[in-house]
């Protein structure tokens, strides 16, 4: 069986390495870090990538970054942010993007996650849903 490929790229130590911890338990996963993303290089080969658009790149480059991603690698790319402003979660989902965790979701929705982003499905933590809900 294949084993699901994974990229997370997040120039934060503790965000990288936690993320790294909780699904390394996983024996299906194959994991690689990353500091941060080289817009030049392709990433195609992994089945979902973890990143945080709004970490601390230049404006340009969050701009840059955040429209690379989405515009090559909507179906793989599996957000996890502390942004909780609604029009820009909706704005990204708007563009495609298959998942949104906020960084106080569950270990079992980062696990849920990935796996439903490796099927070709669709995740959103309950707080991104309550907050897309709530009037």
């Amino acid at each position: 069986m294949k084993k699901t490929s994974v990229l997370i790229v997040d120039p934060q130590y503790l965000t990288r390495n936690g993320l790294f911890h909780l699904l390394d338990n996983l024996d299906d996963l194959n994991i690689e870090m990353k500091e941060d993303v080289n817009l030049d290089e392709d990433y195609s080969s992994y089945d979902v990538i973890i990143t945080d658009y709004l970490e601390p790149y230049t404006t340009q480059v969050k701009e840059e970054l955040k429209e690379n991603l989405l515009e090559k690698y909507t179906d793989r790319l599996l957000i996890v942010s502390a942004d909780q402003n609604k029009p820009r979660i909706k704005e990204l989902i708007n563009k495609g993007a298959p998942g949104y965790l906020t960084k106080d979701c569950t270990p079992d929705e980062i696990l849920s996650a990935v796996e439903m982003i490796a099927q070709g499905n669709r995740f959103y933590c309950n707080k991104v849903l309550e907050l897309l809900t709530h009037v």
